[in-house]
């Protein structure tokens, strides 16, 4: 039995450092908080960090969370504490809306990654700003293990799967058309891949 061992390393982002924000305009309403040391999750999203609204939980306006998509190399903004229909209208996200849109961001820098975000909700401008960061990466070596096994044969079971006599089975061995190993006075066959060449007697 053969063991052949594939391994694949690749880089995923594990963790956010050195993260920053600077806005031009804010809601008044709004604070911004920025994570940093934030883990990925299983699915690759990783946190960067929110707007909240200053009033607490009982109140209508909506947060807004900057995740970092590990699949896309993406921030996005998603809304939370909201109706469906608005939360949809924001995520489509269409040029020069109006009323609802910044669910993506536009990339303007790469060390660190630095993103414009715009966030524009039911008319009204609610942040512009930049949002930077770096990620700290871990190697993940991945291995396949591939299991080969050999099978073999006596010369009466190569025979009867063959339908050939065990003389000509020997024969063929000898002769190196099957692929066989002779062990003492008789063989073992490794492979039953042989193609007759002539028709067997009383065959028509």
């Amino acid at each position: 039995m053969n063991r052949d061992k594939i391994s694949k390393r690749e880089r995923r982002a594990r963790r956010t450092r050195n993260v920053s924000e600077t806005h031009r305009e804010l809601d008044l309403n709004y604070d911004v908080s920025i994570f940093s040391g934030r883990e990925i999750t299983e699915h690759g999203l990783l946190e960067i960090g929110e707007l909240k609204s200053k009033h607490g939980l009982y109140n209508i306006r909506p947060s807004f969370r900057f995740r970092w998509h590990e699949e896309y190399d993406a921030l996005d903004v998603d809304v939370e504490g909201a109706s469906t229909v608005c939360i949809n209208k924001f995520k489509k996200d269409t040029k020069n809306a109006s009323d609802y849109s910044g669910h993506h961001t536009v990339r303007i820098g790469s060390s660190p990654r630095v993103f414009d975000v715009n966030i524009m909700w039911q008319g009204k401008q609610i942040y512009r700003g930049h949002i930077s960061f770096n990620l700290e990466f871990e190697v993940i070596a991945t291995a396949t293990v591939g299991i080969s096994a050999s099978v073999s044969y006596s010369v009466n079971e190569a025979s009867r799967l063959s339908k050939l006599s065990p003389q000509h089975i020997r024969y063929l061995l000898s002769k190196g058309v099957l692929l066989g190993k002779k062990l003492g006075h008789d063989w073992i066959v490794l492979s039953l891949d042989y193609k007759r060449k002539r028709k067997p007697k009383g065959y028509k």
